[in-house]
């Protein structure tokens, strides 16, 4: 499932900035990947995928904000666990070659 993960996807510049003076030692996992971006083409960035860490993931005091979003409203959607996004469904019939169901448009 590495392959849905948002924050690695090229689209995470646009949305979101990182605030890395707050993280410690996990500055890794804010590194964006190209690997399969191909496939996900054309799908937006998801804020709602059930694979997006919370705004205050790895955060140095565990209470501060890493993860800043360009879109206000997504702020306390992001890191969300209870079911995956419609984007999440998309990229996972797109990586498997699934058929025609979730394709990422509405």
């Amino acid at each position: 499932m590495d392959g849905l993960f948002t924050l690695s996807s090229e689209h995470r510049h646009s949305s979101t900035e990182i605030a890395t003076n707050h993280v410690t030692g996990r500055e890794s996992n804010f590194e964006s990947r190209t690997t399969q971006e191909s496939q996900f083409e054309g799908l937006p960035y998801d804020y709602d995928s059930v694979m997006h860490y919370r705004s205050i993931a790895f955060s140095k005091d565990k209470m501060s904000v890493t993860i800043l979003p360009h879109d206000n409203t997504a702020f306390w959607r992001m890191g969300q666990r209870k079911r995956y996004s419609y984007y999440d469904l998309a990229k996972l019939n797109r990586l498997y070659h699934c058929g025609p169901g979730y394709t990422g448009t509405k």
